[in-house]
Order: C-alpha cells, then sequence, then structure tokens
C-alpha cells in the first residue's frame, strides 16, 4: 500500500509530493504451492477438514516443510476447536491426504502428502 501525502513547498510555490511505504498489517494466506486437487478433495470431506487443512498448508508453506505440528492455537483462526481438529485430520488422513503421528499427551505430527505421494 502505498500512501501520499502532499505538503506545501514555500520556495518552489507549489504542492510537493512525498511517499512512504507503509507495511500492511494485514496477513495473507498464500497458497500458491497448495494443489488444487489437494484442497478439492479436502473441500468434499465433511466437518472442519477444509479448514484444518487450510491451516495446515498456511503454517507449512510459512515453515517451508511438509511435515508439521498441529496445536490449537494453529487452527483456533479457522473456527476449530480441539475436539473439531481432531475429528478433522482423522478425515484428512483417512482421505489419504495427509499421514499423522499421534501421540498421547502431545500435539499431532502431520505431514502433507500431495499427489506423487499420495
Amino acid at each position: 500500500m502505498e500512501i501520499v501525502n502532499l505538503h506545501w513547498n514555500a520556495s518552489s510555490q507549489r504542492l510537493e509530493e512525498e511517499t512512504s511505504r507503509v507495511r500492511s498489517t494485514e496477513r495473507f494466506l498464500q497458497l500458491s504451492q497448495a494443489p488444487l486437487d489437494w484442497l478439492e478433495k479436502a473441500a468434499q470431506l465433511p466437518g472442519k477438514a477444509l479448514a484444518v487443512g487450510l491451516a495446515i498448508w498456511a503454517l507449512a508453506i510459512a515453515v517451508k516443510t511438509k511435515t508439521i505440528m498441529v496445536t490449537p492455537a494453529s487452527v483456533q483462526g479457522f473456527g476449530v476447536d480441539a475436539a473439531g481438529k481432531s475429528r478433522a485430520l482423522a478425515a484428512l488422513a483417512k482421505a489419504g491426504l495427509i499421514s499423522m503421528e499421534s501421540r498421547r499427551g502431545r500435539f499431532p505430527i502431520v505431514t502433507l502428502l500431495v499427489s506423487n505421494e499420495i
């Protein structure tokens, strides 16, 4: 985003433009690395599977790895609670979109499976 400020320059007797770059505080989801067929398959699953899938992809792209730990905080912004997260992860795993390592008392470790890995 570019903000343009105008100020009066007394020596030249005219308005002059001052430009400055402002960093946006908005967050964006960059899905250029997420395969469309993966997202379409997740969209057909019940419940919050797509929302959890999007959260997983967002985190995986941000940290540049396909294997991540899925915490409640990582899915909370997508409107998913702990029980919904568990059901969605199970549905994604059953559909072959992720592999999941469940660990008692710990957050699950999830690996995204893309079409050449499914």
